[in-house]
């Protein structure tokens, strides 16, 4: 075999070479490799020898090919996954353990360090799923003890932002302890959208890492480039799965317990909120749509949210989000346009929605919001007056008035689907009578031709 030399081409039809077919015997590789094979040779998917050694968990393999000189940074063509990566999401732990070791002895620390990097990152993504808990947690500590500098950021191209860092993206207590431990303290790092690490344990929702970064002096009222502070994106939580429920109003709890400014505004700038939009501004106070899929928290959750805030903020605080809701209640009862980021109907987390299947909301320039503000300066004098004649009035006072008035806005909107309910009866009657000289009904592709050629001949 070594007498003879290969041919120049000796690939299957996946583009697999002989060395790609020994990986599970090390010997063989040994023998491929004295008799001139190419080490680095790539099938058809752009997969080398060392990435099939790694994901088949051939750990003599994967060490001679790296000391016979194979180039650990290959990557191939469809993910960009190098064989490190192979051994994380096939859960070969110890191979990926022994193969990083050898690393460190083949490679200088500047490189070895990016090999480093690159696998913590990794492992705090969910393909990393087939190690067990506590696998995965001693995995990523040890790999954190050969990290010199753990608070490092790195591009998420699935997110589409710049500037995370790990403690965004990790899963459990267990790894963000072994961060700390090996000295990360980036706590108020912001992404490229302006996002700490608790924005998403917000709205995971994570209690115990929550109240890690909160023990770790994570501050509370920072804004993302929104404008917006954490609060919302735990309010948000409260529209989300009802198994979750329970979690997010425990980290509300939290939140409000934390000193979190309750009165923290954007920079909107509309009649509703001229401040611009607080928590008040987040739920939907509206009856239209589906109870199930709406984009904001519905209203019954903003009476929860005011007597938390009157637990743990106060009555002053908690009155300030109830002005906040009456305000936008007042400026409908006078029909004043809304320019704010939620048009009236609450702030999503989905941005640009309105509803499940609604209009997409574009902000408006400066100049087109100081134009409708002045067209209806009349109606917002009114406005304000109502405002200040509520302004005196008791925290009861005004949950009382809140409630009212949601009260009215219910019973026209009872009105307006016995209405549209009445309409669609007559319409159906008039169908089953036979008389369909203006009702038609089609279905499938070929109904959707003939109401095209329906309403072209003028029914």
């Amino acid at each position: 075999m070594l007498e003879r030399p290969l041919p120049e081409d000796g690939t299957n039809f996946l583009g697999q070479s002989p060395i790609h077919l020994a990986v599970g015997n090390a010997d063989i590789v040994r023998l491929l490799l004295r008799a001139g094979c190419n080490i680095n040779a790539t099938d058809n998917w752009g997969h080398t020898a060392l990435m099939y050694a790694a994901a088949m968990d051939c750990q003599e393999a994967v060490l001679l090919l790296l000391s016979e000189g194979a180039n650990p940074c290959m990557r191939e063509e469809e993910y960009g996954r190098i064989f490190l990566d192979y051994a994380l999401i096939r859960g070969h732990g110890t191979l990926f353990l022994r193969a990083m070791e050898k690393l460190q002895e083949l490679y200088t620390t500047q490189n070895f360090q990016a090999f480093v990097r690159r696998s913590l990152v990794l492992l705090t993504r969910a393909e990393i799923m087939r190690f067990e808990h506590e696998t995965r947690g001693a995995l990523f500590a040890q790999v954190c003890r050969w990290c010199k500098d753990v608070n490092f950021s790195f591009t998420d191209h699935r997110r589409g932002t710049d500037g995370r860092n790990l403690m965004h993206d990790i899963r459990n207590l267990q790894e963000a302890n072994a961060l700390v431990d090996a000295g990360f303290n980036a706590f108020n790092a912001a992404d490229s959208k302006g996002e700490l690490a608790i924005h998403r344990f917000a709205e995971q929702p994570d209690i115990e890492l929550f109240q890690f970064c909160l023990d770790h002096g994570t501050d509370v009222n920072h804004k993302n480039h929104d404008g917006l502070t954490v609060l919302f994106r735990v309010l948000w939580g409260l529209d989300g799965v009802p198994s979750n429920i329970p979690d997010t109003l425990a980290i509300l709890r939290l939140a409000f317990g934390s000193g979190i400014d309750i009165c923290a505004s954007d920079d909107c700038n509309c009649a509703c909120s001229p401040t611009g939009c607080t928590i008040s501004s987040v739920f939907d106070l509206g009856f239209e749509g589906s109870d199930i899929f709406r984009d904001s928290p519905w209203f019954i959750w903003f009476i929860e949210c005011v007597t938390l805030v009157e637990e743990f903020q106060g009555l002053d605080k908690a009155k300030a989000v109830l002005m906040g809701a009456l305000r936008r209640l007042h400026t409908d009862a006078w029909d004043i346009t809304h320019v704010c980021c939620h048009r009236g109907k609450g702030i999503s987390d989905r941005k640009g929605i309105l509803g499940c299947f609604g209009d997409q909301v574009t902000k408006l320039c400066d100049e087109d919001t100081a134009d409708i503000l002045d067209e209806e300066a009349d109606f917002i004098d009114g406005l304000e007056n109502d405002m200040a004649s509520l302004q005196d009035r008791s925290h009861g006072d005004l949950r009382t008035e809140f409630l009212s008035l949601m009260k009215k806005r219910y019973e026209v909107h009872k009105k307006v689907c016995a209405t549209e309910s009445a309409r669609k009866d007559a319409t159906s009657r008039r169908a089953d009578s036979g008389d369909k000289s203006r009702v038609c009904y089609f279905y499938g592709p070929l109904g959707f031709l003939k109401c095209i050629i329906k309403i072209r001949q003028g029914i």
